[in-house]
């Protein structure tokens, strides 16, 4: 696709299309910027007819575009997840102080601090392992939709980054909800 040359041909017997109008398509391998001006010059000076379009300037440009594009999706998809780590953090926070008085009689009968904050791990683990997993099968759809539907091209199957991902996002989940319950699960029985 960067290269632009003719990637399929198409062979007809001598004289079949000797009467149909037909363009004439030439590549040129890599060359350095002053021979390009000298081929181009030559070339319009003995075929004016003849447009001469330089590729490689074309291809800078659509990279640049491309990396532009790609640093905004990113940084978009960190704010999302930052955005998802704050609404983790306020709702585990909020369940953690609506619960105090529950925390305190299972603190006073006995349970360790290791068993009541195992609670809030699971519970907070599993939805964040969850919510990895569902967007990892999510976006394996969505890629495999653009490749197959927007480029008619193959589509590679790879479990090993939505699940790292979805770990990941499990590991971060649970340290956020840590820090969201660590004030409530320090208060005394009493």
């Amino acid at each position: 696709w960067s290269s632009f040359q003719p990637n399929f041909f198409i062979v007809f017997e001598p004289g079949v299309l000797d009467l149909a109008p037909r363009t004439y398509l030439a590549t040129v391998p890599a060359l350095t910027d002053q021979q390009k001006v000298v081929l181009q010059n030559g070339i319009v000076a003995q075929l004016p007819n003849v447009t001469v379009v330089d590729v490689a300037l074309l291809i800078e440009k659509l990279q640049g575009l491309l990396a532009q594009m790609q640093m905004a999706l990113q940084g978009m998809s960190m704010i999302c997840v930052l955005a998802g780590l704050l609404v983790l953090y306020s709702i585990a926070n909020y369940q953690a102080r609506s619960n105090v008085t529950q925390m305190a009689l299972l603190k006073a009968m006995g349970s360790p601090f290791r068993d009541i904050y195992g609670v809030f791990a699971w519970q907070y683990g599993l939805l964040a392992l969850t919510a990895g997993l569902v967007g990892g099968l999510l976006s394996l759809g969505m890629t495999w939709g653009v490749s197959r539907i927007v480029f008619q091209g193959i589509w590679v199957l790879d479990l090993m980054t939505p699940l790292v991902l979805a770990l990941v996002v499990c590991v971060m989940g649970v340290g956020v909800v840590t820090l969201a319950v660590r004030r409530s699960l320090q208060v005394p029985p009493a």
